[in-house]
Parts: structure tokens; sequence; C-alpha cells
């Protein structure tokens, strides 16, 4: 019986089993010997046409690089996913089957330019490896490394397996000259043992921020390790014995602590007549009764706990429930009201706190639309976009479909009613430059950003004015909520001279949020 890794395999199932875990080899190099090893020989490669052998050594270096940036994820991809042998078999089987089909009657040789390769691309792309690709930036890399491996280009002698930044001091790999599996795999072995994670397209010291989020995961899991025993959460007494009252007096300072960092209340907004009418009024007053019902629900909640620990309340079941997550530090179920990343209960509050005060300074400002946002401080952020966008559309006499958002970086300042000052954004992949105006490759790859300007241009205007020429030289990049990269908001163009290829598969996006 084969499987993927899964929370709810039974335990019993496991500990009856022998288990063999196949995982794939670490580095390009591993993946490229494992290959010729197994599904590349002699008798299938160096058959008639010639330039086959090339072509499956072109397969071998895309699926290495596909699963080596599985390594890096969510930088990589934004998650992971089971590309595995199978789909190179396919790709192989597929790829020989275009080649055969190409190749002219009684024939050795095929010209590079009459190969298939548009047929090849969306079969890699959009069918064997893309169809298990379910988030539209990774496919965006998935396309930009067929296309960039799998084209004419790969027959010449000149021809680089990766791209290099212009300031980088690491070597270019060229594709090997040779007609023999045996070339190629004297190649491959010659390689070195040490490889720069730009061989598949990242930053080179992408290694750096995988390290910092595998010892955040160890943290975390030690603190789900210094949970109580079931007795001591069981609401019986326990301050009978010394271990129980310090479990009760640790349990009753946290509360405390907790209670004195919220504040008491959450003003509503004052409806007006126009107000109604105003998606940003609108999407306001949604984050301020959502805001305003969850400060209930945790107060309270905490409040309980307070008078638990004091003996003066009988503990319930729900009680218990959000006892249990208190005692090792997590969120309570019922306080998840919106998404953030795996973060204490400490650190959760701390930050809605924040929430609360931009939505209190916000509901006690007449004139909001001027003010600077924090886009991570709503709820849910990818509504205000939303929000936004209808108000330039009815402002202006505009359908939603002629909008295209782009975020100005190093602007701070109102233009028109177009554009709104946003604070709290992180660029991740990318340094901006503040000489030159622009997004640069370096070895920053998290930058804090200043306010900001995301504005709303209209697609297609005819006026050759600036912001149309920026438009032009923009990139469409990813807005997630947060480092981890699960929940993608929105998309927004971004001005930038380098080319999507690399913006792309260096793993460039924007954050709101921290948590």
């Amino acid at each position: 019986m084969t499987m993927e890794f899964n929370p709810r395999i039974p335990s019993t199932l496991l500990r009856m089993s022998m288990k063999y875990v196949f995982e794939p080899p670490s580095g390009i190099k591993a993946s490229l010997l494992r290959t010729y090893q197994s599904n590349v020989n002699p008798q299938r490669s160096e058959k008639s046409p010639k330039e086959r052998c090339r072509m499956h050594f072109l397969l071998s270096w895309f699926h290495a690089v596909i699963q080596e940036r599985l390594r890096f994820t969510p930088i990589g991809w934004s998650k992971k996913y089971e590309f595995n042998e199978t789909d190179q078999k396919a790709s192989l089987d597929a790829v020989d089957e275009w080649i055969t089909k190409a190749t002219p009657e009684m024939s050795d040789n095929i010209d590079p330019h009459k190969i298939p390769w548009d047929a090849i691309r969306i079969l890699l792309s959009e069918t064997i490896y893309g169809g298990k690709v379910d988030n539209e930036y990774d496919q965006m890399i998935l396309n930009s490394l067929t296309e960039q491996i799998f084209t004419p280009k790969a027959y010449e002698s000149s021809f680089v397996l990766f791209n290099v930044p212009k300031l980088s001091d690491i070597e270019p790999l060229r594709a090997p000259e040779g007609r023999k599996v045996a070339e190629y795999k004297k190649w491959i072995e010659d390689l070195p043992d040490i490889e720069s994670p730009l061989w598949c397209g990242l930053p080179t010291n992408v290694d750096n921020i995988i390290k910092k989020r595998q010892v955040l995961h160890v943290i975390d899991s030690f603190k789900q390790l210094q949970g109580v025993e079931d007795e001591e959460a069981s609401g019986i007494d326990t301050t009978q014995s010394e271990k129980g009252a310090a479990w009760i007096q640790k349990l009753n300072d946290m509360v405390t602590l907790l209670l004195n960092l919220l504040p008491e209340s959450l003003p509503a907004l004052k409806r007006e007549e126009h107000s109604l009418t105003d998606p940003l009024f609108r999407f306001l007053e949604r984050e301020v009764l959502l805001g305003k019902r969850l400060l209930e629900t945790v107060r309270k909640d905490l409040t309980d706990l307070k008078l638990m620990c004091l003996g003066e309340l009988k503990i319930t079941n729900e009680l218990r429930e959000v006892q249990k997550d208190l005692d090792t530090d997590s969120i309570p179920k019922k306080w998840r009201l919106y998404k953030v990343a795996n973060v204490s209960a400490t650190e959760w509050v701390i930050d809605f706190v924040k929430r609360l005060a931009q939505l209190r300074e916000l509901a006690e400002e007449p004139n909001y639309k001027t003010r600077n946002l924090w886009i991570g401080g709503f709820f849910f952020p990818e509504a205000l976009i939303t929000a936004t966008r209808q108000s330039v559309a009815e402002n202006h006499g505009w359908s939603l479909e002629e909008l295209d958002l782009i975020v100005q970086i190093g602007k701070s300042k109102l233009e028109d009613d177009q554009s709104f000052i946003i604070d709290g954004l992180t660029l991740e992949g990318y340094e901006w430059s503040k000489d030159s105006q622009e997004i640069i490759a370096s070895n920053v790859l998290s930058e804090k950003l200043s306010s900001v300007t995301l504005k709303w241009i209209r697609i297609g205007a005819e006026e050759e004015d600036e912001k149309n020429k920026e438009e032009v030289k923009s990139t469409q990049i990813p807005v997630y909520l947060n480092s981890e990269r699960l929940n993608l908001l929105f998309s927004v163009k971004i001005h930038s001279q380098q080319s999507k290829a690399e913006l792309y598969q260096r793993g460039i996006c924007l954050v709101v949020s921290s948590i």
C-alpha cells in the first residue's frame, strides 16, 4: 500500500507495518546521477535521432531543478508538490514520441528548430507537472523554467542552464557537449559537490531563511510538549497539591497579563446618509463589527478563566478547551476568526490589540480615506483591495474589469483619488534600491518597506502619460498574507527592468503581515 504523509493515518496501522519512505535525492547532482542510473540509458537515449540524447539531459536537468526547489518551500514553491519519478518517466516517454514523429524518415538527425518545442513545453507545464500545481504563481515559475530550458538554443555550445545575476561571482553552467550517455554521465560526475541555489533560480543565501524557519518550527514543537497533564486540566481541585497550585498560579498570571493588554471596548462607526453607498465604509464597518465581537469573546473567556483560577467559577467543557490551548500558549480555536500564522497566544493578543487600535483610529477619523492604512492589520486585507477597486470604479464611472492595480514603492503621498497609502508591506526575494528607484537582486531577501502607494489604473487608456508607461514596464507579482505563502490575497504590478523569468524564479512577492 502506498500513501502520502498524513496525520490521519491510523497509528495502529503504522505499528503493524514495515515502513519504507522514498525521498528524492538532495541536490541537483544527486538527482541527475539517479536519473542516469535508473531512467536514462544508452539503449534509450542513443537511438536515432542523435539529438535525443541531449533532449534527455534537458529533461533530467529540468526534473532535478523542480525537485530541488521543493527543499526551499515556500520560496522555491509556495507549497510541497508531489513531483516524483513517475512524472519524469512520463515526460521521457512523451518526449520520445514527439521526437520520433518529428524526425524525417531514414535520417539520423533533426534540425533543433523543427523539434515541436511548443508541444513539449505545454505537455510538461500544463499536464505532467503542471497538473499538480494549484497556485498561479507556481505555475508561472514552471512556465518560466520550461521556456528557459526547452528552446532551440539548448543545442548551442554556449547554452547556459541557469540565469546568473549581473553582480554575482558564480560561474555559469553550460550544457555539456556530447552524443553519448557516458559523456553526459562524466559531466554530471564532475559537477562540484557544493551547489549554489542559483542552479535552480533561487538567491544564493536562501538557505539562511530555510534554516531560520526550521529552528522556529522546532521551537514551536517544544512549546507543544510543555502542555499540562490531563488531570491538571480536568477541572478538579488541583490546588490540593503543590504542582496543581503552581499550574493555577501560572494560568492566572497569563490570563491577568492578557486582560491588561486588551482594551475594554471598541467604538462603532458613525453612519451618515451616504455611508452605505461607500464601499470603503462598508468594508470598515464589517471590520469594526468583527473586531468588537471578537474582543467581547476574548475578554469573556479570559475573565471566566480568572474566576476559575480564584475558585469562583466552575469550569465548563468550552472553557476547558480554551484553557488547554492557553496552557501551551496556543491560540484557542474559537478565537481564530481570521487567518494568521502559527504564532503563540501571547503574540496573537499583542497583534490583535494593534489591529483594534487601528480600527479605533479609523472609526474616529472622519477623513479615513486619506490616512495611511496598515493593510496587514485588517482581518480580511483582500476585502480592502476589493473595496478600493469598487470605490475608484464608482467615482470615475469605470467597470471593475477595466482596472489594474500597481504598487509604487518610494511614493508616500496621495496624488489622486485612485491612490491609497499602505503601510506594513514586506518585499521578499529582492531589495528596493533608493538610488535607482527599482528592485534589484541582492543578498537582502526580505526588506520592510516604508509607506507605499497602491494605485488603480485604467487598462487601455489612450493617454500616454507616465502612469501608462509604468504599466508597460511592470510585472505582476503575488501578495501573500504572511511569509508562509499559504494565503494568496491579490496581485499587483511592480516596476522592474528584470525579466519575468528571473523575478518569478527568485520567488518575488509582497507580504502584508508578520504573523
